[in-house]
């Protein structure tokens, strides 16, 4: 469960990263989904994540790539 916890504590939304990345100064920020955290593929063998299996999370929890110009 532990690992659950840092896999996804702390996430926030796309669009607020977005707006945090900007505010930090960068410009022309692009964001672009990469695929599901791997903490929440269905293929898993953890049996804690397959009591999860029947939802679905693919466009919830993500990894990201992010791009702007200082």
């Amino acid at each position: 469960m532990d690992f659950y916890a840092g896999c996804v504590s702390g996430a926030v939304l796309v669009d607020e990263y977005k707006e945090i990345v900007e505010s930090s100064g960068l410009k022309e920020v692009k964001v672009e989904l990469k695929s599901p955290s791997s903490c929440v593929t269905s293929e898993t063998n953890d049996p804690f994540a397959k009591m999860f299996s029947n939802f679905s999370f693919k466009d919830s929890i993500v990894s990201i790539y992010v791009t702007g110009i200082k």
